[in-house]
């Protein structure tokens, strides 16, 4: 459905020079995907997602979208296939002297008449659950509300691509759950192809199917999403993970030696970490009962991408030390990542 091959974008510095925002970028998005791109702020995404629908046109590369190039078509050509690619933004962008049915009916003004017009903007308001808010302005609705409105306004050209610029990141924790669900709705029973730009991994692992990683301009790692973050290659995207787990702070325990991860004699702290979509074993009795370890369980974070657990555990382990390796051994031939994160016992624990 969307293609991009070895796009780059630059614009010009203060200092007269030229800051290269995408370098050389290829990505490709599935019909009926929803793709999320990642990255702090920087790293070139909303520039990137821009690229898509030729609001910023790339320097160089090309861009497909439902087997059209866009970077050769004519101006009024790409004014065209443009009405065919939804976009949304964090700000919303609604005209805040039209009501909620006036931003809706806006894109369709010129092309079908008033009472067609007014069947379509109704059906699409009651699509996003604002059947009653038409007369609505934007100073009176909430900001879910209004990027309801935002969403209906972009369907209205009834697009096969819809563009998501860091759409949920002006709104709470709830909020942003409830647009997340109407995007994943639509994009079943429309049969939409999403891309969603943002620096939330909260986000992505919501909605998305697949996920790129950009870092400095360039996608630096890329692949479905309980693939990428079960097992992250590099270390943009641990710091990703860092910042919705929990699991990071033992490294911050340790440091502040506290009576939490003390260590005896013959003691390791172990953080684990779920790499494949099959385990299902109870793996932390099975070691104590098969290798006579004992495995504390310090604190863990875990949940589930597609039905399959993701995160992992902080756990102390402790035993005859050929034990404690054969244990260790045994979770990571069951697809677990091991790490040993410390071994060194404290003195006072002695």
């Amino acid at each position: 459905m969307i293609v991009l091959q070895n796009i780059s974008k630059s614009f010009p510095s203060e200092g007269g020079g030229s800051v290269e925002a995408v370098r050389n970028v290829s990505l490709r998005v599935g019909k009926g995907e929803i793709q999320g791109v990642i990255g702090f702020s920087g790293a070139g995404k909303s520039t990137l997602v821009r690229c898509i629908n030729l609001l910023e046109r790339p320097d160089a590369g090309e861009v497909f979208v439902g087997g059209v190039e866009l970077t050769a078509l004519s101006d009024g050509d790409l004014r065209a296939a443009r009405k065919k690619i939804g976009m949304i933004f964090q700000q919303f962008n609604l005209f805040a002297s039209r009501t909620a049915w006036g931003n809706v009916a806006y894109p369709l003004q010129y092309s079908m008449t008033r009472a067609d017009r007014a069947e379509k903007v109704a059906a699409l308001l009651r699509l996003v659950g604002l059947e009653d808010k038409g007369d609505a302005y934007p100073s009176q609705l909430s900001g879910g509300q209004k990027q309801r409105v935002a969403i209906a306004r972009a369907l209205a050209n009834e697009p096969s691509v819809l563009l998501c610029d860091e759409a949920t990141s002006a709104l709470d924790p709830q909020t942003t759950l409830s647009i997340l669900r109407l995007l994943k709705e639509l994009n079943v029973k429309l049969g939409l192809t999403i891309v969603v730009i943002t620096h939330e991994m909260q986000v992505v692992k919501e909605i998305c199917d697949r996920v790129a990683v950009m870092e400095n301009g360039e996608i630096v790692e890329e692949g479905d999403v309980f693939s990428v973050f079960a097992a992250p290659k590099k270390q943009i995207t641990r710091d990703f993970i860092d910042t919705t787990s929990n699991l990071s702070k033992i490294h911050a325990l340790i440091a502040e030696r506290s009576p939490l991860v003390r260590l005896k004699p013959g003691e390791r702290i172990v953080r684990l970490r779920y790499v494949e979509k099959n385990v299902s074993e109870a793996l932390i009795s099975t070691i104590s009962r098969k290798f006579d370890v004992n495995a504390n369980i310090i604190f863990g974070d875990i949940e589930f991408l597609g039905g399959a657990p993701i995160g992992g555990l902080i756990i102390i382990v402790s035993g005859q030390e050929d034990r404690i390796e054969s244990a260790l051994s045994f979770l990571r031939s069951r697809n677990v990542s091991v790490e040993v994160i410390s071994d060194e016992p404290d003195r006072r624990a002695a």
